[in-house]
């Protein structure tokens, strides 16, 4: 058989090597590549929990506990994907502030919730949420004996004072259910769910945000967001609530930086709530070998005792622990894989049978008969594999900043708009994993966290307020993003006096207002320092949350890179990231740990300086095309916005508007294919494709 061509390159179906939250979520077809027999006793115990739940009432909870890469994840989106009965809402990298912790998992349990209800053939046309609801009017009104899409289509059709009078009577029925002691706003924002105007906003209150205007809450006939002590009970009562449509399945994952006693136990008495005061639950709790014992030795023996299994003179916590993989089910994942419907219509075009192609016979026996046991690793070998059978020679070995690079360029892509709510705690640690990744490289030390006095000077305070002692120096971290009234002039006054080396920090979408809250912020900067993020900051700043979290649960410890990718030397790479690094934030923080002068909007950083040699003028078009030529033919692929930042690190110096005129002008226009075609790429999100074709 023929080398097979460069085209087959790009349809690379072992890139992908893990599942992230843009995966559990999708819903198109061929968006998920599964396996049923791997991990599939796993699957098997989570099914059996859920209809013991289902069956019962009875709040239960599972511990599913592997190493990074045997498949947590995965088995999380075939199981939204096949779930019988029941909601799904998935839970992770919750935020290390313990007074965030329970509103932050409220705000993805309900976020879950208004993601699509799935049939056995796909997504419905409505949320779990509505779907819970229509639940409560079979229970309460007339509907009863209909089918929830019976209902769905009904209401579809009703006019808009039918719907008015029977949201009425459904919240009078809640409201006079014995079991449902949540305060009444409850039953008034959960029935407006079903009104098409309010829908949004009610989710939003149901979410636990903070920062709904005046004229919002009005709409929804309530005084005011949810307070802290009322989270617990919303979380309950959605349990109750959800009796007609099965039961919540809660999945917490990535859980590493929960580790400290009060953390663990902020779940700890969440599920203990959940047990004694609610029904209709079943959370699993995704975890590392390691994690798992530290868990497990921290869990008090009352919640041992509900969750656990008694035995004579002690209770048991047993997990559900993943096995490896067999020799037929390695045979399964690649053949799997190999099927994707771009690889089976490009061997239909090249007439080639082979279901296989192009990894060959021999290179798949080998991959099968190896003792891989774990998929990760394995999906990283067959991607080897590939690219040999493509090329013709075994692939180079990857420069670890390239690797960062990609990764932290494909992470930050997947990022929607709706995966970036304001979110004052996730925000914080965010940053907080910013500094500690610049103080590390520069000091080759860890910087060590205590809380700010504004936990103790505003009764439930909002916002966090973190000490950072940085070897001898110490900088302050202050988050707040609530608009209400006079809070945020509040927690001004309280830090109008700090030290100095103190950082602001507030999401640009969270508004400032008023002549004398602006006054005030004038005079805070004077020796301190405030960032309005923009979303695009913000959105570089959770690319780098999932980034870590990737890092921590060993997700690249098996790629091969020069150097080897540890911690240390993945942190080298994050600070050299000019998004991260080069940034006013992190100028801020290492000018005030005294590693680094205050940034000038007008600098140049190092490596920009050694790349241009010195040079201040841009490089001349056939220096801009050799650099494009030299990236795109190693690459084949990427987004414009990448294309402009490898550019710049092949000894030429271009601005976007140079690599823009250079990708429309002869001679590189002809070896490029831009998607969208009309796209303005200094404005849009484009792709360039390397045009490999003869």
């Amino acid at each position: 058989m023929n080398q097979p061509s460069e085209k087959y390159r790009r349809l690379n179906p072992f890139v992908d090597n893990s599942v992230g939250e843009n995966i559990i979520w999708a819903s198109a077809e061929n968006d998920f590549c599964d396996v049923e027999s791997i991990n599939g006793g796993a699957f098997k115990t989570l099914l059996a929990g859920i209809q013991s739940v289902d069956d019962d009432g009875k709040t239960r909870a599972l511990f599913l506990v592997g190493p990074a890469g045997a498949g947590k994840s995965h088995l999380f989106a075939g199981l939204r994907r096949k779930l019988p009965r029941g909601q799904f809402t998935f839970v992770s990298n919750p935020p290390t502030s313990i007074p965030h912790i329970k509103r932050f998992i409220l705000k993805k349990v309900v976020e879950g919730l208004t993601k699509p209800a799935m049939g056995p053939d796909g997504p419905l046309p409505y949320s779990q949420l509505r779907r819970l609801v229509y639940s409560l009017l079979q229970r309460f009104l007339r509907e009863r004996g209909w089918s929830i899409n019976k209902i769905h289509d009904r209401w579809e059709k009703l006019s808009l004072s039918s719907c008015s009078q029977k949201m009425k009577r459904l919240e009078t029925n809640l409201n006079k259910t014995p079991e449902l002691v949540a305060p009444s706003h409850l039953a008034s924002v959960l029935v407006k769910v079903l009104d098409k105007e309010k829908y949004h906003i009610a989710c939003s209150w149901l979410a636990g945000n903070q920062n709904l205007g005046e004229a919002d809450l009005q709409s929804l006939g309530i005084r005011g967001p949810l307070d802290d002590n009322e989270i617990p009970e919303i979380m309950k009562q959605l349990g109750h609530l959800s009796a007609g449509a099965g039961p919540i399945i809660l999945i917490f994952d990535q859980l590493d930086t929960l580790v400290q006693p009060d953390q663990i136990h902020e779940i700890e008495s969440l599920m203990i709530d959940l047990n004694d005061a609610s029904r209709n639950w079943y959370v699993v709790l995704s975890l590392v070998d390691d994690n798992f014992r530290i868990w497990h030795s921290t869990f008090s023996e009352p919640f041992k005792q509900r969750f656990g299994t008694v035995i004579p003179g002690s209770v048991s916590l047993a997990p559900a622990v993943l096995a490896g993989l067999t020799e037929r089910q390695r045979s399964e994942l690649i053949t799997a894989r190999l099927r994707t419907p771009a690889l089976i219509s490009r061997r239909k075009q090249d007439n080639i049978d082979d279901p296989l192609y192009p990894i060959s016979p021999q290179a798949f026996q080998e991959l099968t008969a190896t003792d891989t046991s774990n998929p990760r690793m394995l999906i990283q070998k067959a991607s080897q594999a590939y690219l040999d059978a493509v090329t013709g020679k075994p692939p180079g070995v990857v420069k670890l900043y390239d690797f960062v690079e990609q990764s932290f360029a494909d992470l930050r892509a997947e990022l929607e708009v709706e995966d970036l709510a304001v979110d004052t705690a996730s925000l914080a640690d965010r940053t907080k994993e910013l500094f500690e990744v610049l103080w590390f490289v520069k000091s080759s030390s860890e910087l060590t966290i205590t809380d700010g006095p504004l936990n103790r000077q505003i009764a439930n305070f909002e916002g966090v307020d973190w000490l950072l002692t940085c070897g001898e120096s110490q900088v302050r971290l202050v988050c707040y993003d609530v608009q209400r009234t006079s809070k945020f002039p509040r927690v001004l006054n309280k830090i109008m006096d700090s030290q100095p080396a103190t950082i602001l920090v507030r999401d640009g979408r969270a508004g400032i207002s008023g002549k004398a809250t602006k006054q005030k912020l004038d005079l805070f900067q004077k020796d301190k320092k405030f960032f309005h993020l923009s979303l695009d900051e913000i959105k570089t700043l959770h690319a780098l949350g999932r980034f870590l979290a990737k890092m921590r649960e060993g997700e690249f410890e098996n790629q091969d890179t020069e150097p080897k990718p540890t911690e240390s030397a993945i942190y080298e790479c994050l600070a050299r990231q000019h998004d991260l690094a080069e940034t006013a934030l992190a100028g801020a923080f290492l000018a005030m740990t005294g590693l680094a002068g205050p940034v000038d909007e007008n600098h140049v950083s190092d490596t920009e300086e050694e790349v241009s040699d010195g040079s201040d003028h841009l490089a001349s078009d056939d220096s801009v095309a050799d650099g494009v030529a030299r990236v795109m033919e190693l690459e084949r692929w990427m987004s414009f916005e990448r294309l402009c930042a490898r550019v710049n690190t092949t000894g030429t110096t271009a601005d976007p508007p140079k690599v823009s005129h250079c990708l429309r002008t002869q001679p590189v226009c002809d070896r490029v294919l831009i998607y969208p075609p009309q796209v303005d790429l200094l404005e849009g999100i484009g792709i360039v494709i390397w045009n490999t074709e003869e």
